[in-house]
């Protein structure tokens, strides 16, 4: 049986969507927009508007089962502090999702800087999480 801190697992999602708001707003939203082929016109649009809330829910939904896997993992490797949590979050992050991106883009004729960019974000994000997971569990 597994025991997860849920307090733990609702903080460290809290703290990767406030990441990713920063990541994807004021940090590189303009240089993501650039590179995902966006303009600020597209954005405004009511079909983008519509798919921003359909994002935005989706991503709280699939963030926190993540930031839940990452708990019992965590926990199913013995991992109770704050120093071991942020390096195996950054590791699993860096292994199974960034690697993901990487395969997945060059299918699909991404640039490797909106790669880069997309996965820093989740290994930061990953990072804090486990972090947070990990000083908590």
């Amino acid at each position: 049986m597994f025991l997860v801190n849920y307090l733990a697992v609702i903080v460290a999602l809290v703290a990767f969507t406030v990441v990713g708001m920063l990541w994807y707003g004021p940090l590189f939203g303009k240089k993501w927009m650039k590179l995902a082929g966006f303009s600020e016109s597209d954005m405004k649009t009511p079909e983008a508007k519509k798919s921003a809330t359909t994002g935005y829910i989706a991503s709280i939904i699939s963030s926190f089962v993540a930031m839940l896997a990452l708990a019992v993992v965590l926990n199913m490797m013995g991992i109770n502090n704050a120093l071991g949590g942020l390096i195996a979050g950054a590791l699993l992050s860096f292994g199974f999702i960034a690697m993901t991106l990487v395969g997945e883009a060059a299918w699909h004729g991404k640039p490797a800087l909106l790669i880069l960019l997309n996965s820093i974000y989740r290994i930061l994000g990953f990072a804090i999480a486990g972090l947070i997971i990990g000083a908590w569990q």
